[in-house]
């Protein structure tokens, strides 16, 4: 099969790279998400290592390309910003949450900083793995946790069940083609509204 029977038709695409070997070897892998097959294997993950799949679309079917699904790499992102700018670019789940989980450990961090009670501070300093955890994976100790946030009434969990329940998971699916900054500033409103 030539290479521009293999990207015929692609409208929706995931791009990721796989680390193959130690030292840092890498291959970048395209999927058709409609079809579920790989499409486009090559050496390397930076931007211009994508130029012979744009190439192999060609003009007409760089311009059917719809969506692109990647892992918030900035080589990708500047890729399909050079050669399909019109491409709806979606960040997978698992980096947007590890930002979502960045953001609300940072804001645990700082009400650490600037608590005064002792009793305060040591509850919230052994908070971060109930924060984090999916609502359906909480032990009794995490909800131990949680309901102390909730007596001391802190702002940390407040925005971990805003930014990271609902709120968030809504937000992504809404704005799909959002940008992970654009998330972030989100969850970054919502935990400042809440400590204020």
């Amino acid at each position: 099969m030539t290479s521009a029977a293999r990207v015929h038709g692609l409208r929706r695409t995931c791009m990721d790279e796989l680390s193959y070997r130690k030292g840092h070897k890498y291959v970048t892998i395209v999927t058709d998400l409609d079809a579920h097959r790989i499409v486009w294997v090559v050496e390397g993950r930076k931007a211009k290592d994508l130029d012979g799949f744009f190439d192999a679309l060609g003009p007409k079917g760089v311009a059917a390309l719809e969506v692109a699904a990647i892992d918030m790499s900035k080589a990708f992102q500047a890729a399909l910003r050079q050669r399909a700018p019109h491409v709806d670019v979606v960040f997978d789940r698992f980096h947007v949450q590890k930002l979502v989980h960045d953001a609300i450990d940072e804001l645990r961090r700082g009400l650490v900083a600037k608590a005064t009670d002792p009793a305060q501070k040591e509850a919230l300093k052994k908070t971060r793995r109930a924060i984090q955890r999916s609502p359906r994976r909480l032990s009794r100790k995490d909800l131990d946790k949680l309901k102390t946030l909730v007596g001391l009434n802190a702002p940390l969990y407040r925005a971990r069940s805003r930014a990271a329940g609902d709120l968030l998971w809504r937000s992504w699916l809404l704005l799909g083609s959002a940008s992970a900054s654009e998330l972030l500033d989100l969850v970054a409103r919502i935990a400042l509204q809440e400590s204020s």
